[in-house]
């Protein structure tokens, strides 16, 4: 679906995008997404690659590792969930994309996935391929590789093996150099004394295992097997160039020795349409997946809901779950209206496949009649005792109904 409404494990009303994000706005009416410790049904990750750009000439320490090569930029690893980061205007961003499963405490996950190849026509910038165990308490782990383009006189590319936790401050650690092409296996466990983590190149033979105190003790239930988008800082609207990659391939994935028991409702697609990158995981099949570039059809519909869910979330967020409006900017529901206007020209106006007209035209029949409510929901003065707040949440919690066919049409994810 689009979007729904929730409430956060704090307590408070969040509105869940479409990408995964917990979404709410400030006093300005600014949207903002929310810590992702707070999401109840996580579809994300917790990390993010952030670039600090150093000076021309300087050596860069990044905390993945020493560049010795002058002007390269350094790296760290950060949660960009912090409610006190705003974000004006749209942010149309999803910087992972992938399987992210939520099920009971597990002490072990898994996967392959072959080191991607960073394209000769791809721009300077950043990738990262990794696997992560997280809960609901800001506890994370990660274990996987980064893809790094780098252009100054001229482009190379590097690629790190790196690890990573929350009381390092998701600061990557670079335990290894490989090359693209190359198998590698990443496993990690935890014991009461903390987390092993391990991979092995099985391209060259080299292996490498590590074990860190964190996590002991505590469980985690969030397994993710993910490719991410790196973002410039913590402000979800500035992600830097996406270093495009061959397709990414994981396979092998394990819960506890076992195939995970994944469902179409554990991906997600990424979509940052800053950098212009989006890509699918295909469906989870002989325990593993792949993760592509968008094709056209399901880029035009990425491209068309994106602005109707920033703006969504924008009226969800400033309504109580008894239909008050708490912090309504005055311009959200016109400027609603106007998402789901520009969101039906669109689906109406753009080709498709013959085998989604149906459910095409369903949804912007579904959106007309949302537009219709939200007017005389406005005419009303906003009155939560007013039919139209009924007929609004009520055409919201029918969303699904009729995003989800259309995404299924695409080959996109539920959410």
């Amino acid at each position: 679906m689009k979007g729904e409404w929730v409430r956060a494990l704090d307590g408070k009303p969040a509105f869940l995008g479409v990408d995964g994000r917990l979404l709410r706005n400030d006093a300005q009416g600014r949207i903002f997404a929310v810590n992702p410790a707070l999401l109840p049904r996580s579809k994300r990750g917790h990390s993010k690659l952030w670039m600090f750009l150093v000076p021309f000439g300087a050596m860069a320490v990044g905390c993945i590792g020493i560049s010795l090569i002058p002007g390269i930029f350094s790296m760290s690893l950060i949660n960009i969930g912090n409610p006190a980061e705003a974000v004006s205007g749209m942010s149309n961003i999803n910087s992972f994309g992938g399987y992210v499963l939520n099920g009971p405490p597990f002490s072990e996950i898994g996967g392959s996935c072959k080191v991607p190849k960073i394209l000769q026509s791809s721009p300077a910038g950043l990738a990262a391929t990794w696997i992560g165990a997280q809960n609901g308490n800001s506890d994370f782990i990660q274990l996987g590789v980064v893809e790094e383009r780098i252009s100054i006189l001229a482009s190379f590319n590097l690629y790190y093996v790196f690890w990573s936790d929350r009381d390092l401050g998701y600061h990557p650690q670079r335990i290894g150099i490989v090359s693209a092409g190359d198998q590698m296996a990443f496993k990690m466990t935890e014991s009461a004394a903390g987390w092993n983590l391990s991979y092995t190149d099985e391209t060259t033979g080299s292996s490498h295992s590590l074990n860190t105190s964190y996590g002991s003790g505590v469980g985690f239930n969030y397994a993710e097997w993910t490719q991410e988008d790196p973002s410039k800082n913590a402000q979800v609207a500035s992600n830097l160039s996406y270093a495009a990659t061959s397709p990414i391939s994981f396979t092998s994935l394990t819960i506890n020795g076992s195939p995970p028991p994944i469902t179409p409702l554990d991906a997600q697609t990424l979509a940052d349409h800053w950098t212009d990158t989006y890509l699918v995981p295909t469906p989870f099949a002989n325990d593993g997946f792949e993760i592509n570039s968008a094709d056209a059809y399901q880029k035009q519909y990425l491209q068309d809901v994106a602005s109707y869910n920033v703006s969504l979330a924008s009226v969800i967020a400033s309504v109580d779950n008894n239909g008050n409006v708490t912090s309504l900017n005055g311009g959200a529901i016109p400027a609603f209206v106007t998402a789901t206007q520009n969101f039906n020209q669109g689906l109406s106006s753009h080709s498709w496949p013959q085998n989604a007209s149906r459910d095409i035209n369903n949804l912007v029949a579904h959106n007309s009649q949302l537009i219709s409510d939200m007017q005389s929901w406005e005419s009303a003065g906003y009155s939560p005792t007013s039919q139209a707040v009924g007929n609004v949440m009520g055409d919201i919690n029918v969303d699904g109904h009729f995003s989800v066919p259309v995404r299924a049409d695409l080959a996109l994810p539920p959410r």
